[in-house]
C-alpha cells in the first residue's frame, strides 16, 4: 500500500533520471536494460516512448513514477539496483568513451551517495499520533512534495512549449492546494487568459512565462494591457520562471497594477518555507507600499 512506502525526495528522483540517461548509450540498450529494472511493471514500460532521446526517456519514466504514490517502493528498488551498475560495456565502443565512463559512473555513484549517505533522502512515512490513534499525513504536505518533484523535473526538460503549458497547470494545482479558488485558463474577447485565483476577496488574473530567458518589458506592457481591460483595480500576478529583465523590473517600479512571482520565488514555496497565499500576501502589501511590482521573496525569507 502506497501509505506504507517509504517518502523519496526530490533530489532521489532527479539523480536516478540523470543515471538513466547517462549508464547506456544506444536507446536499444536503455529500452533493454529498464525492461529489466521495471520488469515487474509493464503498465510503466507501455507509457515510455523509448524512441525519443535519452533524456527526455528518462524524464517520462521519472514523471510516471513521481506522479504516483504507488510506485514509491518500485522507485527506490530501482534507485537501489541502478546505484550498484557496473556494467558500461554499451559506452565502452563509442568514440567518446572516457567523457561518456566518467559521467556515467559519477550519476551512479552520486545516486548510491544519496542513498546510502543521506538518511533524510529516503524516510519512513510520517504518521502522527493523536491520542494514541494514527492520523493522515497532512494532504498539502504531499501534494507540495509532488508539485516540488514535477517542477525540479521540467526544468531539466528540453521541449519549452511543454514547459509553459505544464506550468500553467502546476500554478493550478497549487492555487488549488491552498484552497484558493483557481480558475484555468480561458478565452474572453478574442483575448487569452492564462487564469486566475482569489485571495482574501481579491482575483488575481495569472499570467504564466516559462521564456529561454528572463521576461522583457514588452510582455509586463502586454499584461498590463490585459488589465487595464478588465476594468479599474483588476489586479494580476505574473509568473516567469526565469525572471524578469532591469527594463521590466525598472519600468514597472512604480503604479504597477501587478506583482511577479519568479522561479527562486516558486522554489521557496515548493519547498514549504512560505505558502502561496503568505507569498502574494508579502507581495501584495508591497506593491501598495511602493508601487514596485517586483518584491523577490528571499528578502523577506532572510529575516
Amino acid at each position: 500500500m502506497a501509505d506504507h512506502d517509504p517518502v523519496i525526495s526530490a533530489q532521489v528522483y532527479e539523480a536516478l533520471g540523470t543515471a538513466l540517461s547517462s549508464f547506456c548509450w544506444y536507446k536499444r540498450s536503455l529500452k533493454r536494460r529498464v525492461g529489466i529494472l521495471l520488469r515487474d511493471h509493464p503498465e510503466i514500460l507501455e507509457q515510455v516512448d523509448f524512441t525519443q532521446s535519452k533524456r527526455d526517456t528518462a524524464d517520462q519514466i521519472i514523471g510516471i513514477l513521481a506522479g504516483n504514490a504507488a510506485y514509491r517502493a518500485v522507485t527506490l528498488e530501482m534507485a537501489r539496483e541502478l546505484a550498484t551498475w557496473n556494467d558500461f560495456s554499451d559506452l565502452r565502443s563509442h568514440p567518446d568513451a572516457a567523457d561518456l565512463l566518467k559521467v556515467a559512473r559519477a550519476s551512479v555513484a552520486a545516486l548510491r551517495h544519496l542513498l546510502a549517505d543521506r538518511p533524510e533522502a529516503v524516510r519512513p512515512p510520517v504518521h502522527p499520533t493523536r491520542r494514541g490513534r494514527k492520523v493522515p499525513a497532512a494532504p498539502d504536505r504531499d501534494g507540495r512534495e509532488l508539485l516540488l518533484r514535477e517542477y525540479l523535473m521540467l526544468r531539466r526538460s528540453s521541449r519549452p512549449q511543454q514547459r509553459g503549458i505544464k506550468l500553467e497547470k502546476l500554478v493550478f494545482r497549487l492555487a488549488d492546494l491552498e484552497g484558493l479558488e483557481p480558475r484555468d485558463g480561458y478565452v474572453l474577447a478574442g483575448e487569452q487568459i492564462d487564469g486566475s485565483l482569489m485571495l482574501d476577496g481579491d482575483c488575481l488574473l495569472i499570467e504564466d512565462k516559462w521564456l529561454e530567458g528572463r521576461v522583457e518589458r514588452r510582455h509586463g506592457d502586454e499584461f498590463a494591457a490585459k488589465l487595464s481591460r478588465k476594468g479599474r483595480g483588476t489586479l494580476g500576478l505574473f509568473v516567469s520562471v526565469n525572471g524578469f529583465s532591469k527594463g521590466f523590473k525598472e519600468v514597472y517600479s512604480n503604479s504597477a497594477g501587478f506583482i511577479t512571482l519568479d522561479g527562486n520565488d516558486l522554489l521557496l514555496i515548493l519547498n514549504g518555507r512560505i505558502t502561496l497565499a503568505e507569498a502574494l500576501r508579502v507581495k501584495l502589501r508591497h506593491l501598495r507600499e511602493t508601487g514596485d511590482c517586483h518584491h523577490p521573496l528571499a528578502k523577506s525569507d532572510e529575516g
